[in-house]
């Protein structure tokens, strides 16, 4: 039986370093999480066929029962649970739908977050790069397969003091354990596909 059924490993991915930048605050918060038993992580190229691709290999790989995507929005004044993701551009009409929504209860890793000092927002545009193309190969693989239970994307502010690192790995945890804990993930009201 495959690990996804057997519930017990959660995949956490992120971005290896970009443009000017010589760090990428995704990687940096997620490689925090390297050694835990049931956690795996893997870094994903900052390219749109490259990282898609390298996501599909590593779920097929590992079966996860949970998968959280990571990125890092420069700028962004806080980290924000991605909840809507459109299909890309570049990405023909026949491989999937026009929007794919994230599958995880949204409240939860607020709460989480927010006990650990973090103030975690939700939001519904993940922009139009690599993050966006992510996201969205994970919600179709998960259209199409049935699995990870759980999926999301999680966009990280620059490394700061937005993003502080030494805090990050026990709210990912507790979060990690709602992938178990939660019937069921909650529902956010479709956007319009036209606005």
């Amino acid at each position: 039986m495959s690990a996804y059924h057997r519930g017990s490993l959660a995949l956490v991915t992120a971005f290896e370093p970009w443009a000017d930048f010589d760090l990428n605050s995704s990687w940096e918060a997620v490689r925090l999480l390297k050694g835990h038993t049931r956690i795996r992580i893997a870094r994903l190229p900052v390219d749109h066929e490259r990282a898609a691709q390298a996501l599909q290999e590593a779920l097929l790989d590992l079966e996860p029962h949970v998968c959280l995507c990571c990125g890092m929005a420069a700028g962004a004044p806080r980290p924000r649970l991605e909840r809507w993701v459109r299909r890309p551009g570049h990405v023909d009409r026949a491989e999937g739908p026009d929007v794919l929504a994230a599958h995880w209860p949204i409240g939860e890793p607020l709460r989480l977050f927010a006990n650990e000092g973090l103030r975690l927002v939700s939001s519904d545009d993940p922009g139009d790069f690599v993050c966006a193309t992510t996201m969205w190969a994970l919600l179709n693989f998960r259209r199409r397969h049935g699995w990870p239970r759980w999926a999301g994307f999680l966009h990280v502010p620059s490394v700061g003091d937005a993003c502080p690192r030494r805090r990050w790995p026990r709210p990912f945890e507790l979060w990690w354990r709602t992938g178990f804990a939660e019937p069921r993930p909650a529902r956010a009201t479709r956007p319009a596909v036209g606005s």
